[in-house]
Formats: structure tokens, C-alpha cells, sequence
């Protein structure tokens, strides 16, 4: 991880604590995934970038096809925007639960 990234996203962290309320201490080298899940589900396109520079795109491409926790329009627009097929996200290949399929 980049230093200046790392920086960059620490001052995010401070800025949006309430995304964190469960959280007592983040550390971004054990906390990557609930950072990435709660950056990409409620932080600006910003917050996104810092993300990416700090973790990289196949670190986040591997949360979108991983998380339980994004919703599905979340996981539907970071697919597109990362060439991600749906079918391959878990959001959408473990969608036994659904009658249909919203997106």
C-alpha cells in the first residue's frame, strides 16, 4: 500500500466515522473489507478513488464478487463500472432467495 494512499484514506476514515459506529479501532491493513463494503455501499465517488488507490482494483473487484453485505444496486454498478459479469458476484449467483431478479 502506498503511503500517501494510506493517508488519504485514514483522513476519509476520520471523516465518516458513522460508517464505522460498530467499529472501536480501524486499521486498514486488517479492516480492508469492511472499509472497501462500507465505501463502496455509502461513500462518495471520492472516497472511491482514495480506495482504489489504496488497495487497488483487483483487491475491490474481489469484494464486489465476494460480499454478502453490498446491496444489490451496489454490486450491479461496480460491475459495470469494473467489465465484472453479474452471474460471477455473489450477490447475484446466490439469489436462490429471490422470485426475481430486481436489476
Amino acid at each position: 500500500m502506498n503511503e500517501a494512499a494510506i493517508i488519504n484514506l485514514l483522513e476519509i476514515l476520520a471523516a465518516k466515522k458513522a460508517l464505522f459506529w460498530d467499529k472501536q479501532e480501524i486499521d486498514p491493513s486488517k479492516d480492508g473489507h469492511v472499509i472497501a463494503e462500507r465505501i463502496l455501499e455509502f461513500g462518495t465517488e471520492e472516497d472511491v478513488k482514495a480506495l482504489i488507490a489504496c488497495y487497488g482494483e483487483p483487491f475491490i473487484i474481489n469484494i464486489i464478487r465476494d460480499s454478502r453485505a453490498l446491496s444489490p444496486k451496489t454490486v450491479n454498478y461496480y460491475a459495470l463500472r469494473f467489465h465484472v459479469q453479474r452471474e460471477e458476484t455473489r450477490c447475484f449467483s446466490d439469489a436462490s432467495h429471490r422470485i426475481w431478479q430486481p436489476f
